[in-house]
């Protein structure tokens, strides 16, 4: 008889109180560290050709031929760093496509930094070409 007396005494309750304050100050956390990107789109110029066209279509082949940039094409070398001569030498076929190669010993940074010179002259539109 005296154990069940023992056994009603001792009723334990479990505050729920913390546990909400907890679940409200995780969620106030992560809604003011969270940050919200926004889908960003580069601008391409993507032009529809039709069958007709691909035959006037101009493509330039050029070779980036070491770190320092100078941009090679079947007929002339250019300085990619001389933006007079490049705009130029750009100018000379305004809707070209230029497929650019670049050797073995090109670093990444050069190549960003040529095709950033190319935009800059007026080329629109640049394809890197893929190894083989």
């Amino acid at each position: 008889m005296q154990l069940q007396d023992f056994q009603t005494g001792r009723k334990k309750h479990v505050s729920l109180v913390p546990l909400v304050d907890v679940v409200f100050i995780l969620l106030l956390f992560f809604m003011l560290t969270t940050s919200v990107a926004k889908e960003k789109q580069l601008p391409m110029n993507y032009s529809a050709h039709t069958s007709g066209e691909q035959d006037d279509l101009v493509v330039r082949e050029i070779i980036i031929e070491d770190n320092k940039g100078w941009l090679a094409s079947e007929e002339t070398r250019v300085d990619s760093a001389d933006q007079v001569a490049l705009k130029a030498w750009v100018a000379q076929e305004h809707d070209a496509v230029y497929v650019i190669d670049a050797e073995s010993i090109v670093s990444t940074q050069t190549l960003i930094t040529v095709l950033d010179r190319l935009t800059l002259a007026g080329a629109a539109n640049l394809v890197l070409k893929e190894e083989e």
